[in-house]
């Protein structure tokens, strides 16, 4: 079937443009369809299985679709073993920042008269590994998947490693949006569906290694702080803070007699919960400017990424233990809030309000319980 008889079975259409790179239609609906059912419908077969770049927008008072004459090419074969390379150097080295993390953990109990807390260094690796791992994938193939189910073609995710240069050993991973969504709700689901499947599975493992972590008296603590051996934490996510306030209180009645001495999983889970915060920020191509394109619109979206920027910066300034959110907002920004975000395939998708405040609500409340605040 070619591509004309697909237009025809959804759209009336004229040709008005043909040149080597795309054709373009004056197109109206048929079969009593809406010109956003129309166009959904035409987005599954000619991008979800055929592979071409499609676009519908409106001229004056006609809508237009234009459609690449050339199918997007698939994932290739040294495309997916350079991904699972990646993988591998990525398990390596977090795993490596896992027993640097782990040895640093069994020194400072150590140095404080508490050798019977350390941790196996297989075990910490392990945890660790874990701890950073797992919401990272669970993340991405939550994009992929959501992708898949909505025809966007994605590439598959990549895991980014980074041996000695960030604590945890990686720099997350990435997933290559190849077309734009066919409809703005899409555009918000898929950017969703990452950040709220790993923030849940970030908070599981932070709840569980925060049990595990051993408990000491404050006393010992402090004198270990006050040594240089251990630092007392003065920025949390705010989930975690009330998940750490509500474990105290179920084991001491909310006395403050003992201290909570992190172990080296329970740490690396708090910094992807901030990660998934940053990456939540209402800001260029993030997942959060992904979904707050689909709840605005073009302008307010960049104005939006400027007074976010503007507002992290300051904020770097003024309180020093939130410096690393500066730099990281401006990185963000420098490497995905210079282009303007087009929203979805069908460029005049509209979303009804009742979407827009339930998913407003989700994107809310995701962004409050990873926000970093000071205890």
């Amino acid at each position: 079937m070619t591509v004309q008889e697909i237009i025809d079975r959804y759209f009336k259409s004229i040709i008005v443009n043909d040149n080597q790179n795309f054709c373009e239609f004056i197109v109206e609906p048929k079969n009593n369809l809406t010109i956003e059912e129309a166009f959904e419908r035409l987005y599954v077969e000619l991008v979800g299985r055929h592979n071409y770049a499609i676009i519908l927008f409106k001229d004056n008072d006609n809508y237009v679709l234009r459609v690449s004459k050339k199918e997007m090419k698939p994932s290739s074969r040294r495309r997916r073993i350079i991904i699972i390379m990646l993988f591998m150097a990525t398990i390596v080295s977090v795993a490596y920042a896992g027993h640097l993390t782990t040895q640093y953990f069994n020194f400072a109990v150590s140095s404080i008269g508490l050798s019977n807390l350390k941790l196996s260094s297989s075990l910490g690796i392990l945890f660790f590994t874990l701890a950073v791992i797992a919401p990272i994938i669970t993340h991405e193939l939550s994009h992929y998947y959501a992708a898949k189910k909505f025809m966007t073609p994605v590439t598959p995710p990549a895991l980014i490693p980074a041996p000695l240069i960030s604590p945890l050993g990686t720099f997350g991973a990435i997933i290559g949006m190849r077309h734009l969504p066919k409809s703005l709700k899409d555009l918000i689901r898929i950017g969703l569906a990452g950040p709220l499947a790993g923030t849940i599975a970030s908070y599981i493992l932070f709840t569980v290694m925060y049990i595990l972590s051993p408990t000491v008296s404050y006393s010992a603590v402090a004198k270990a702080v006050s040594e240089g051996l251990l630092q007392e934490l003065r920025i949390l996510p705010l989930g975690s803070a009330l998940i750490m306030r509500f474990i105290d209180t179920l084991r001491w009645g909310g006395e403050g007699v003992n201290s909570v001495i992190l172990n080296p999983p329970a740490l690396a889970a708090l910094f992807i919960i901030l990660i998934h915060f940053i990456n939540l920020l209402p800001l260029g191509h993030l997942d959060g400017g992904h979904v707050f394109r689909g709840l605005t619109n073009t302008y307010m979206h960049r104005l939006t990424g400027l007074i976010t920027l503007a507002t992290a910066l300051i904020i770097a300034i003024f309180v020093p233990n939130l410096l690393w959110l500066g730099i990281f907002v401006m990185l963000a920004f420098l490497i995905t809030g210079l282009r303007e975000h087009p929203g979805a395939a069908n460029l005049e998708s509209m979303l009804p309000r009742t979407e827009k405040l339930k998913y407003f609500t989700i994107y809310v409340i995701l962004l409050l319980i990873t926000a970093p605040i000071i205890i």
